[in-house]
């Protein structure tokens, strides 16, 4: 297994380090993968309505639109070419949505949802990264009947310039001759109505409405979803980031004050169950209160791929969430993901996580690694996480821990010795629990100590039906290690 850090912010969007010395300190630090997700737009805007995209206000911090899409893409791989012994590969965290709440009057602004956030990785191109879909590069437009509406303005530029030049002619009479005279009135009134029908055309423009903006409310997962379609039109991939968190920040100490009290974005887990094809989500550092806990919204997920009901499934990731601030030394050993390559390179890292290849660990300085989760079929067939296997009969699951990446791993402990002893799986003496998860449920605990290596057959089979196995392995209770599914299909006899 190779080990890596997603989502590390540099300088360009507001971290403390430059990219090549955020790869540089990870390369130091055992890491052989490190995907810096800088931000890619960091811009709200406010519009006083109804000239809301001429008399607006917009604040923009740093970020991948005002580095450089370009810039930033070449910087990661001049970071590569200084390290090669490790993969440096760039993405963003995406902002693809947020909304305004309260008046501008009132002084009672909020931003609301600045902080839900989706990382991208994967694209190729600066031209990818620019035509993300958000607020600030503008979601996808169509034409309607609102479009044809928003013409109005024409109507009156129409009726300004005839009543400039037509309208306002008036005949006055001196005896028998008549003079065609203007009306300074009018002439006047129509240069306002001109001006005022210009004035809404360019606001106006380009007419075709657009799908989302910031001054209709809470628009649901649409924003997001067309991001992730957007990302797989490209061949990249999304990540639903920090979903659990909610952030609540007091303007008047940020650079955003000009608008009003606060941002605030609340969780989003939910999310994860109203959005489809995305590729995975964060279980690590804020991911296992609701989401990846048994039973929790992760499983509802890979329930309904199970069934059908999903194209995809999702895999889950550990992310480091780091601009600076602290200690990137504890940073980037707290949160990891470790990948199962074929090969070391942006290609085997981006194919491990299109395909579930990897697990999410945390707080690792006491060597705890997942050595191999696999299940195999009565006929020798063996699925590794990510897989699906059809199997026949009864699942054997093997797990095996070890407390370095490098060890050799003890003889397997099976089915049968830990029901003949029952000291081998004691939450009296073992320091490690694996919990055993089959949709959705803990089957099996197992107590041990590291390193271990265990054999368990699984009674459990239903005809025609597609279900999966994962992990979570804890340390003394704290989740420690989360496992991507191996997925089965019982087919045949058994």
């Amino acid at each position: 297994m190779t080990p890596g850090v997603i989502h590390l912010d540099s300088k360009v969007s507001g971290g403390d380090y430059s990219i090549e010395r955020l790869v540089r300190l990870a390369e130091s630090y055992g890491q052989e993968v490190v995907i810096i997700t800088d931000h890619d737009n960091s811009e709200a805007t406010y519009g006083i309505w109804p000239l809301e995209n001429i008399i607006k206000k917009t604040i923009e911090q740093n970020s991948i639109k005002k580095y450089g899409a370009k810039r930033y893409i070449f910087d990661v791989k001049e970071a590569q070419k200084a390290h090669p012994d490790i993969v440096a590969m760039h993405g963003a965290e995406a902002i693809p949505f947020y909304y305004w709440q309260g008046s501008f009057w009132d002084k009672n602004l909020r931003l609301i949802n600045f902080h839900k956030h989706i990382l991208v990785i994967g694209l190729d191109s600066a031209d990818d990264y620019e035509n993300l879909p958000s607020i600030a590069n503008g979601f996808s437009r169509r034409f309607s009947f609102t479009a044809i509406l928003s013409l109005w303005p024409l109507a009156f530029v129409i009726f300004g310039g005839w009543l400039f030049f037509k309208g306002s002619v008036q005949k006055v009479r001196f005896g028998e001759q008549v003079f065609l005279t203007h009306s300074l009135f009018n002439r006047i009134l129509a240069v306002v109505i001109f001006l005022i029908g210009a004035l809404f055309l360019v606001n106006n423009f380009p007419f075709a409405q657009q799908k989302f903006d910031q001054y209709h409310g809470d628009l649901g997962t649409g924003p997001y979803q067309e991001l992730i379609d957007y990302v797989n039109s490209k061949g990249g991939l999304t990540f639903w980031a920090h979903p659990e968190v909610e952030q609540k920040v007091n303007v008047s100490s940020r650079s955003l004050r000009g608008f009003g009290t606060e941002i605030y974005t609340d969780s989003y887990q939910t999310d994860l169950l109203n959005t489809y094809n995305y590729t995975g989500f964060a279980v690590f550092e804020e991911g296992m209160k609701f989401i990846g806990k048994p039973g929790g919204i992760w499983d509802r997920v890979l329930d309904e791929y199970c069934i059908g009901a999903r194209e995809k499934p999702a895999w889950a990731i550990g992310e480091v969430d780091f601009e600076g601030g602290g200690s990137p030394d504890e940073a980037i050993k707290h949160t990891q993901t470790f990948f199962l390559l074929k090969e070391k390179s942006e290609k085997g890292v981006l194919e491990a996580l299109r395909s579930g290849k990897m697990y999410a660990a945390r707080a690792i300085d006491n060597a705890l690694f997942l050595a191999e989760f696999s299940v195999s079929n009565p006929a020798g067939n063996v699925a590794l996480m990510g897989d699906e296997l059809d199997c026949p009969g009864r699942p054997k699951v093997r797990i095996s821990i070890s407390n370095s990446l490098l060890q050799r791993r003890p003889k397997p402990i099976s089915t049968e010795a830990f029901s003949q002893n029952p000291y081998l799986d004691n939450p009296e003496t073992g320091s490690i629990q694996i919990e055993l998860i089959r949709k959705g449920e803990v089957i099996r605990t197992f107590h041990v100590d590291n390193p271990a290596d265990i054999e368990y057959i699984d009674n459990y089979y239903r005809l025609g039906e597609k279900t999966y196995y994962r992990l979570i392995i804890r340390d003394r209770g704290l989740a420690k290690i989360v496992s991507n599914p191996i997925f089965v299909k019982f087919s045949g006899r058994q």
